[in-house]
């Protein structure tokens, strides 16, 4: 469904985007000095999917959608024990309501963020505002919920850690 409307140019300046965080990242390490490469990588990557995806600049105000995210990552990375998580809710109250919070709070503000482009009406290249003028095979709009739902796969797809083996 999103094939049509992402253009050449649009995913141009994501490449622009990428390599420009990439540099901001590479230009504040020191020579010499101990960097966490893991949570350097995932703030890095953080910050292009916020960007491209929401047009939010990590540094500017998205501390509260940057720690709902990393929540949500941390949490769904954890639970990939379909059989054993009912037993995992029981015993790890607080990591669930951890969890169910952030869910919350990212779904407060990716709502929000849908109404202000709806009314906004402005063109911004990011993907949220792609998928605001998808239309399916009867020219109709995705609902709010369908764009948020996307929305948060592509956060969540976008900053997730590999496993390593």
């Amino acid at each position: 469904m999103l094939a049509p409307t992402l253009h050449k140019e649009m995913v141009r300046q994501w490449g622009s985007v990428i390599s420009a965080y990439c540099e901001r990242v590479w230009s504040s390490w020191c020579h010499g000095k101990e960097v966490n490469i893991e949570r350097e990588m995932l703030r890095l990557t953080l910050g292009i999917v916020l960007k491209t995806l929401v047009s939010v600049e990590l540094e500017h105000g998205a501390d509260e959608m940057a720690r709902a995210a990393n929540t949500l990552i941390e949490m769904t990375d954890f639970r990939t024990l379909p059989l054993i998580d009912d037993l995992l809710d029981k015993i790890a109250m607080g990591r669930i309501r951890r969890f169910k919070a952030a869910k919350h709070q990212l779904d407060a503000i990716v709502y929000r963020m849908i109404r202000e482009r709806r009314a906004e009406g402005t063109p911004i290249t990011d993907l949220l505002c792609v998928l605001l003028r998808v239309r399916d095979e009867d020219s109709t709009a995705l609902t709010d919920e369908e764009v948020r739902d996307e929305t948060l796969s592509m956060l969540i797809a976008g900053t997730r850690r590999p496993r390593m083996p």
